[in-house]
C-alpha cells in the first residue's frame, strides 16, 4: 500500500503481514536477480515481518486422521508454530523441493509462483514430499 501511495521502496516503513509470496519478495534485498520480478512484485529491501498461519495443517490432520484408520498412535496434543519471517531470516528458495523447504527457504521466485498473493508458508517437516509441486500441481516431490 505504502507504494500504491507513491512512497519510493528506499523510503518504506516497516510492517507485517501474512505469509504472502509477494510481500516476502518484497523482503529481499534490492540487488537480489530473480526472473520474473516486475513492479512490486521484486525485491525492494522492504523492513517486515511475515507471520503466518500454516495452510499444511490440513495435510497434516489429514496424515493423522488416515494414521488413525490404520491403527498408529499419536499424540493427542499437536501443536503447529506459526511460521516468521524476518528481513534477517528470508531465504530464497531454489527449486521449492520439499528438501529445498527443509534446508530453511522461504521465498519463491516470481517464475515459479506468479500470483503474488500465494500463501509462502508450505513446509512443515512433518508433511515429507510437500513442496512446490505439491501445492501448486497435486504432485508430490520425489526427491
Amino acid at each position: 500500500m505504502q507504494l500504491e501511495a507513491g512512497k519510493d521502496a528506499k523510503d518504506l516503513l516497516p510492517c507485517a503481514g501474512e505469509g504472502s509470496n509477494g510481500g516476502r519478495v518484497q523482503m529481499l534485498p534490492p540487488d537480489t536477480k530473480l526472473d520474473g520480478a516486475t513492479g512490486s512484485y521484486r525485491p525492494l529491501g522492504a523492513p517486515r515481518i511475515s507471520y503466518a498461519s500454516p495452510p499444511y495443517s490440513g495435510a497434516l490432520a489429514l496424515k493423522l486422521a488416515v494414521q488413525s484408520i490404520e491403527g498408529k498412535t499419536f499424540p493427542q496434543k499437536i501443536t503447529l508454530p506459526l511460521p516468521q519471517v524476518t528481513n534477517e531470516t528470508i531465504k530464497l528458495c531454489k527449486d521449492g523441493s520439499w528438501k529445498d523447504l527443509k534446508d530453511g527457504c522461504n521465498v519463491f521466485s516470481p517464475k515459479l509462483v506468479s500470483k503474488p498473493g500465494w500463501f509462502a508458508s508450505i513446509y512443515s517437516e512433518q508433511t515429507e514430499g510437500l513442496g512446490i509441486n505439491a501445492a501448486l500441481k497435486s504432485e508430490p516431490d520425489t526427491q
